[in-house]
């Protein structure tokens, strides 16, 4: 035994009442004394291949042959595999012990996490069966005394593409002297000699738990080295012929990833069928907003090598959700894409920062795609986006189904209300995925507060870097950004870079609060910011009291107040966006400092209110949502975007769609004018309609009724 490897011990839940049923196993069966011989038992986990994704397999634990002499009358096994393989659905027994009529036989699913050894999560499964009980006049007509079938595990297999063509492993595993032991007549425990996996001898001396068999410690406990076990493997298909869907879109999270470090996600397409060709995507993804931190996205390598002209997305950190827009060819120029999405490829790759908090240590940080409306995770077809397709089945991050009618918002993919015309149609598979934190201890926390990094936390530079975050995102930490991130949770909450935290830090600084280290509090009631565009004022619409707003105007919105309102403002514009944090001003407070209930102030320009996130003591959390007029719900000329009174169809009305559709711009005021295709949805089809309108004399938008 060669290897020899230390690791952590953590007992299964299962553990310690399952050593002491082995000892009354052991009394229960009658006396039979036999000698020891070298190890020629041997009990398997049989390979099974090629199994297609989705299927069901049964996986037979065998007993393929048994050391002369020897009477098996008990046996205790624990058997783990990764989630993202299989799904436990049924145990049986074995032929063997049906044959012999074995009078005993349970089993029981667990699970085990947080250990320092690959993989973190595991399923586990617990087999425990004994021959006679003793308790009758009806007693087995056999013991294990020759080889055959034990027990039957009937799986479901994992659907999603990232195991097309994998060896998916089935172990056993080792989590105190009794794991995979088996009982004789007379008492005598028998333990693993050697492990095998893939034909390797697997075989080691550690701490449990443990994949490589018992440790020394268990034979001196008086038990005996006799049996060998293999390993099984179950090989899968490297395609799945059952779907009916044209393509499948598949997220792979990165494992292993370190506390306060970057971690990537790639989403990738995988065509099923042939031809199916796609020039444009509209995706929403949520991702774990307590875990990660999303910093930035970028087009997949072979679109951007195939020159596709538009890429672009928005982060709501509130949400966690990230949407990525991307065409094809906006027909804007002599270049044009070289090819349109019809192989397998990425589509795009998405960065975040773990969150530097311990309570992260291990977890599967889940990155799933939502649908809010008809147009999510849809793709439009090619060349002209006439048709729109929509999701066909969803699976969850294991590669499990849970497709569902359900109403919005929800995971289980467009409901059947979304299907208006024959051009919408199921095409896409869709499969969420996580990402893996690592179960090392985290890296060093640096002081919360001290986001300069200056070894003075709470100060009113903090303060200053902190908001330059919101107007100006990421760049503005220029010391260290894993670090400077990690500081950002104030309100000690464990989720960094939110509004709240600066909420939080403001009242330090002002000596409303003390800096704390607890968890903060719950969510309370919706904030509604409301913006008259008529007389160019903002108020608010709140039950409770408010310290702090922020807004994000499309457009451009100059703040107009009086220095007797008590309000500061600091706002920047790039001529696009507009972006303001409204607070009541830096004094020392003698009691707490509150906006106004009602009217703020007003504002110059013709910038829409967009977006806006609201704190209060910044422990609490505060939801925001925007409330504004809508303008004229009309149809007179499809494509007339900005709904010109003059109905022209220009590149002001390209320009006012692409930013709606990203999330940064506000709605059509006529929605019936951007439903180009008049499938009674406003996606990412009406958008690359409308181009190939525009700029390569395609069909034309479908008249209003």
């Amino acid at each position: 035994m060669s290897k020899r490897t230390n690791f952590t011990r953590i007992l299964s839940p299962l553990g310690p009442s399952r050593s002491c049923f082995l000892v009354v196993l052991c009394i229960l069966v009658a006396a039979l004394a036999v000698g020891t011989a070298q190890a020629s038992t041997v009990v398997r986990i049989n390979d099974v291949g090629l199994i297609p994704p989705g299927d069901t397999v049964t996986v037979q634990v065998t007993l393929d042959s048994v050391t002369s002499g020897l009477d098996i009358t008990g046996f205790d096994f624990l058997i783990a595999w990764e989630p993202t393989d299989f799904r436990l659905i049924e145990v049986q027994e074995g032929q063997l012990l049906n044959d012999c009529g074995w009078e005993y036989f349970q089993f029981a699913v667990d699970s085990m996490a947080d250990w320092n050894w690959w993989p973190p999560d595991i399923s586990t499964v617990r087999i425990v069966s004994v021959a006679d009980l003793n308790n009758g006049d009806i007693h087995p007509t056999c013991n294990a005394t020759m080889p055959g079938e034990l027990v039957r595990l009937v799986f479901e297999v994992s659907s999603h593409p990232i195991n097309y063509g994998r060896q998916a492993l089935l172990r056993f595993l080792w989590n105190d002297c009794g794991d995979n032991g088996m009982a004789l007549s007379d008492g005598t425990l028998l333990l693993s000699d050697q492990v095998y996996e893939f034909g390797w001898d697997w075989s080691g001396d550690g701490t449990f738990p443990t994949w490589f068999g018992a440790p020394d410690e268990c034979v001196d406990q008086g038990a005996v080295r006799e049996v060998d076990f293999y390993n099984g493997v179950v090989h899968f298909a490297y395609s799945d012929t059952s779907s009916n869907a044209d393509a499948a879109v598949y997220i792979t999270g990165e494992r292993d990833a370190w506390l306060g470090w970057p971690a990537a996600a790639e989403i990738r397409v995988k065509n099923l069928r042939s031809p199916w060709e796609a020039s444009g995507f509209d995706l929403l993804i949520q991702y774990d907003n307590t875990g990660l931190t999303f910093t930035s996205a970028e087009l997949g390598h072979s679109l951007s090598v195939w020159n596709w002209e538009y890429f672009n997305y928005v982060d709501d950190p509130a949400q966690g959700l990230i949407r990525l827009v991307a065409i094809a060819d906006i027909n804007n120029g002599d270049i044009h894409p070289s090819n349109l999405l019809n192989q397998n490829c990425a589509l795009a790759m998405l960065q975040f920062i773990i969150v530097n908090n311990a309570g992260n240590i291990g977890r599967e940080l889940p990155l799933r795609f939502l649908w809010a409306d008809c147009g999510d995770n849809s793709f439009a077809s090619a060349p002209d986006g006439d048709s729109l397709y929509v999701s066909n089945d969803v699976y969850d991050k294991y590669g499990f189904l849970l497709t569902a009618n359900e109403p919005f918002p929800t995971y289980s993919g467009v409901p059947d209300e979304c299907l208006t015309a024959p051009t919408v149609r199921r095409s896409v598979d869709y499969f969420s995925s996580f990402i893996q934190v690592a179960t090392e201890d985290p890296t060093p926390v640096y002081g919360r507060g001290d986001i300069n990094l200056n070894w003075v936390p709470n100060e009113v530079a903090d303060w200053v870097l902190f908001s330059s975050y919101f107007f100006y995102g990421l760049g503005v930490f220029n010391v260290n950004v894993e670090a400077q991130v990690a500081t950002t949770d104030i309100n000690a909450d464990g989720i960094t870079l939110t509004f709240s935290d600066l909420a939080y830090l403001y009242r330090v600084i002002v000596g409303d609060a003390e800096p704390i280290w607890d968890k903060a509090g719950t969510t309370t009631d919706t904030a509604y910011v409301i913006q008259d565009t008529t007389v160019n004022s903002l108020s608010v619409s709140y039950d409770g009291n408010l310290t702090m707003l922020f807004l994000t105007f499309n457009g451009t919105a100059e703040p107009q107040f009086y220095d007797s309102s008590g309000l500061s403002v600091i706002w920047t514009s790039d001529g696009g966006n507009t972006r303001m944090i409204i607070y009541p001003g830096f004094v020392t407070s003698e009691g707490e400092q509150l906006l106004p209930t009602g009217f703020l102030m007003n504002y110059t320009g013709d910038g829409q209110l967009v977006g806006a996130a609201a704190a209060y003591d910044g422990l609490t959390g505060v939801p925001a949502l925007v409330q504004i007029g809508q303008g004229e719900q009309c149809c007179v000329i499809r494509g007339n975007i900005n709904h010109d009174p003059e109905g022209r169809l220009d590149i002001s009305d390209l320009v006012y769609f692409v930013s709606f559709m990203f999330g940064l711009g506000p709605p059509p005021p006529c929605p019936g004018e951007a439903d180009i295709n008049a499938n009674g949805l406003i996606e990412i089809g009406d958008l690359v309609s409308l181009v190939d309108y525009m700029f390569n004399a395609g069909p034309a938008p479908v008249p209003c009724p």
